[in-house]
């Protein structure tokens, strides 16, 4: 028994003879290998469980059955389903709506105190009607198209009056430099040019000199 290891480690040795030339491997090539083969082995462990799962649910959907009274119910509980779902919908913006009702009470009464009615008086007798409505709706809609047009037209009386205002203090300048005083022409001048202005047009003569009669 003692040489049993012996001839079993010889027998190892002769078997493997084949194997020596090991050179072209990479080092640490049987640890890399070992790694793999125990991956796979708990990549096979894990199958073999997915496939006993498969196995179960197979079985499980192999024994389900259909209640033959529950199909008449069909569109009921359908129905049922549908309005569970608007419901919790519901719940779910019930804050909000609140919310929006507490912000509209608001407003309401505000426009109370600004008309100048008590807290509960009902505002439904005093709407206005939709033919009021619409008209206050298209007066609202003109004032918003006209605004352009009126805003321009500020525009344009504020240019003219800058103008206007330009010219006056021309005017005023002109007057205290005494311009608007006469410069030494009367009447008769005037008319004695006039005069002697047709009298060359028919005659084709030389200018006459201006001067006033005596």
């Amino acid at each position: 028994m003692r040489i049993h290891p012996l001839i079993a480690g010889l027998t190892e040795s002769a078997r493997t003879s084949d194997f020596d030339n090991l050179t072209g491997f990479a080092p640490g090539l049987q640890h890399r290998l070992a790694g793999s083969l125990a991956r796979i082995a708990v990549e096979r462990q894990a199958l073999a469980r997915a496939r006993a799962t498969r196995a179960r649910l197979d079985a499980r959907r192999t024994a389900l059955a259909v209640n033959p009274d529950w199909p008449p119910f069909e569109d009921r509980i359908n129905d049922g389903n549908d309005k569970a779902v608007v419901v919790r919908k519901a719940r779910q913006s019930l804050p909000n709506r609140r919310r929006e009702l507490a912000d509209s009470e608001a407003q309401l009464q505000t426009l109370r105190s600004l008309i100048g009615l008590a807290p509960a008086t009902p505002l439904e007798p005093i709407l206005p009607s939709p033919v009021q409505l619409d008209a206050v709706q298209r007066l609202a809609k003109d004032a918003l198209e006209r605004r352009a047009s009126v805003d321009a037209h500020t525009k344009t009386h504020d240019d003219l009056a800058d103008e206007i205002a330009g010219l006056q203090e021309a005017v005023d300048r002109a007057r205290m430099a005494g311009r608007d005083q006469p410069f030494g022409v009367n009447d008769a001048d005037l008319a004695a040019f006039a005069r002697c202005r047709r009298a060359r047009n028919r005659a084709g003569r030389t200018p006459c000199q201006g001067g006033s009669r005596s």
